[in-house]
């Protein structure tokens, strides 16, 4: 790759044929007899300094990508631009003494300035677009501002410039102390530039690339011993301090950008002709190409206009994409041949999967269907087995009923299955709800009461009954418990049972129920079938929970 571009030997030739036209303005500008002559070749001569130097700073904007190190720059071109304005000012339109020495006093402001912009600008290198300077560069900057203060206000000193008859007269001076701290500060701020760059540097460490912004600082030595030597003939074209010292500034900051220290977006030439992988093109906003790396593919400008910036898929895998710049589009493809293999394999296994899930949802349903199956079966047995002997008992009596022919039996028979019929019913309520939650309302039991009562009357059976558990919610299993232990007692003497009462309260903290019947109440078999209950007297007592010693 070469070192610079082609665009960069054009512009260095053309600013170096700017220089020496300007050094000839300069040169016969003096020796050129006729006041109007020499005042229009000084003053093209300066015009055409402040254009060179107006073009770069123009091209710094351009160029140079980090925002902060671009900034900086700008405001060394203000400062070269403001040194000649200034440096012409001074010679042009200034007659009073004490103001053409404070115009030159002036020169030492983008004198010291544009070093110490160098510096910050070579710590800027290499950073991101928010990075922020550290404190300590404030010191530096009250070092600057105190030497530029004390240039200044050299009048009321003389620490600068020292004026040895006392006539304060810029063809009759010395150097003061301060003159030399400015010139060693100024040096120090030169070379710390440099060598933070080339430390900063992201190129590859090459000599040609060493050497390149060493070149001024050379040039400037070999300027201070040509200037101390006061040749006439050389001081004709470089005995202008002012224009050699911004010359040198620029070209410093120029070898820097041409030798990568500091980023520049320029050279795409030589980026795109070394590129082999990149695969990128680069069209103007009439799509026509500009640049394109070696790999490109050639790719048709209708193509590229038809499509936005989502990109299409071209044949063989590859994938067109386009980016909005500034002037035109920035082209590309990408190899997606991986990932459009790897996407249909995911598409395939989509489709196997989806086709397994849609099996194991149908595994699932039946599996479903098949438990719900058995949980109504289960809750089929639970129901029979709750009430097989009333089942059997209302088979008995309906064999009963077509045997018999008095009307009264019948009606008797029909009241006992009706009495019967009525708990299967509740009973298997109280299954079911037992199977949903375990805890019932405390009016669950009192319906069920209420509507064996009901059919206890067609009996004639008088009673009552009262439910008070303090509770809301009891457990369903009580509720199960003491439906059937009145049940019992019911049916255990249901031919002469003639009254009936039942309490379902809370004793001492402790749910019982109580039956009083005047029915014949086997004590054996209430044992048996509740081994909890006992007898007292003529109250048959069962405990819901919580039985204590006294029961």
């Amino acid at each position: 790759m070469e070192l610079v571009s082609k665009h960069a030997y054009k512009t260095a030739a053309l600013c170096a044929l700017g220089v020496v036209i300007a050094a000839f303005f300069g040169f016969f500008a003096k020796k050129v007899e006729n006041d109007v002559v020499t005042h229009l070749l000084e003053t093209s001569r300066e015009f055409i300094y402040l254009g060179m130097f107006s073009v770069w700073g123009f091209s710094v904007y351009r160029r140079v990508v980090q925002k902060n190190v671009k900034r900086m720059m700008l405001v060394v071109a203000v400062l070269v631009v403001f040194w000649l304005v200034i440096r012409e000012y001074k010679w042009r339109f200034i007659t009073n003494m004490d103001a053409s020495r404070l115009m030159w006093y002036l020169y030492y402001v983008p004198l010291l300035t544009i070093p110490h912009l160098s510096f910050l600008i070579s710590l800027c290198l290499g950073k991101s677009e928010n990075y922020r300077l550290p404190k300590w560069i404030y010191f530096l900057w009250c070092i600057t501002g105190a030497i530029i203060l004390l240039v200044l206000t050299n009048d009321l000193h003389s620490l600068a410039f020292v004026f040895p008859d006392g006539v304060k007269s810029e063809s009759n001076y010395t150097y003061g102390a301060v003159f030399y701290i400015a010139a060693l500060w100024g040096i120090v701020l030169a070379l710390g530039s440099l060598i933070v760059m080339l430390m900063r540097c992201r190129v590859p460490k090459s000599k040609r690339l060493v050497w390149l912004p060493m070149i001024p600082f050379a040039a400037a030595v070999v300027y201070i011993i040509i200037f101390q030597m006061n040749i006439p003939v050389l001081s004709l074209f470089i005995g202008d301090l002012a224009i050699v010292d911004c010359l040198l500034f620029v070209l410093y900051f120029e070898c820097c950008i041409q030798s990568g220290l500091i980023q520049s977006n320029t050279r795409y030439n030589d980026l795109f002709s070394a590129s082999k992988t990149l695969g990128m093109q680069i069209f103007d906003s009439a799509y026509d190409l500009k640049y394109a790396s070696l790999d490109a593919e050639h790719i048709s400008p209708e193509i590229i206009k038809k499509y936005d910036d989502k990109g299409i898929i071209l044949p063989g895998g590859k994938l067109l994409r386009k980016m909005p710049i500034r002037g035109g589009w920035a082209v590309w493809t990408e190899d997606i041949s991986e990932l459009l293999r790897v996407r249909e394999e995911l598409e395939d296994r989509q489709e196997e999967l989806g086709e397994r899930n849609a099996l194991l949802e149908l595994e699932y349903r039946r599996e479903r269907e098949h438990r719900a199956i058995e949980v109504q079966n289960k809750l089929y047995d639970l129901m029979n087995r709750k009430t097989a002997s009333q089942l059997r008992a209302i088979n008995a009596l309906t064999d009963k009923y077509t045997l018999v022919s008095d009307p009264t039996e019948k009606r008797r028979i029909l009241a006992e299955i009706s009495v019967l019929g009525s708990f299967i019913k509740r009973r298997r309520d109280i299954v079911l709800t037992a199977e949903a939650s375990g805890f019932a309302p405390e009016a669950k039991l009192v319906n069920a009461l209420a509507e064996s009562f009901h059919a206890l009357k067609k009996l004639g059976i008088s009673g009552a009954y009262l439910v008070d558990t303090g509770k809301e919610y009891i457990p369903v299993a009580l509720i199960a418990e003491a439906y059937d232990f009145f049940e019992f007692c019911v049916e255990a003497d249901l031919r002469n049972l003639r009254n009936l009462s039942v309490m379902i309260t809370s004793v001492n903290g402790h749910l019982r129920c109580s039956v009083v019947s005047d029915g014949n109440i086997d004590a054996l078999s209430l044992k048996e079938s509740f081994p909890a209950a006992f007898v007292d007297e003529d109250e048959c007592v069962l405990p819901l929970e919580g039985r204590n010693n006294d029961d």
